[in-house]
């Protein structure tokens, strides 16, 4: 779709969203005027949103708003996808197996999570031993009369 294109669209009046491509749509709800919408899916729901008037916003500006969409969508598809092979266990599969001892014994994660606890209690404890020196402190009470020294 070039600019004559959409001018023509804009002439022929009519309420309508018409595809441009890469998820870009061009709306005409008043006659004469159009707007840009870039379409998008968030949680199994189709939605737009505005990115201006034409021709305010240009052809070429609006395609490349809905190319940055589509690619940062695209990124956070895969984040998803690299998280959920994470919490699987399936990036690290070939790592674990050349590298056993790197995560047993010592290293495991049961030995970690035991000294993070043991820390933690010392941590608490010091804290508490602190707290109490700090209002166990006396008091120095003066019995000086004035003229008696």
């Amino acid at each position: 779709m070039n600019d004559k294109q959409i001018k023509a669209i804009i002439k022929s009046g009519g309420l309508l969203r018409k595809p441009v491509g890469d998820g870009l749509y061009i709306r005409i709800q008043t006659a004469g005027k159009a707007s840009w919408e870039v379409r998008y899916t968030i949680h199994g729901k189709r939605k737009f949103y505005a990115l201006g008037q034409y021709p305010q916003v240009s052809l070429a500006d609006a395609k490349f708003e809905a190319q940055v969409n589509a690619a940062q969508t695209r990124v956070n598809n895969l984040t998803q996808s690299i998280l959920a092979k994470a919490f699987r266990g399936e990036l690290t599969a070939d790592w674990r197996a050349a590298n056993p001892e790197l995560i047993s014994g010592e290293n495991s994660t049961q030995a970690l999570l035991e000294r993070i606890k043991a820390e933690r209690e010392a941590l608490a404890l010091a804290a508490k031993l602190a707290k109490r020196k700090t209002a166990k402190k006396p008091t120095l009470i003066s019995n000086h009369v004035s003229g008696d020294c």
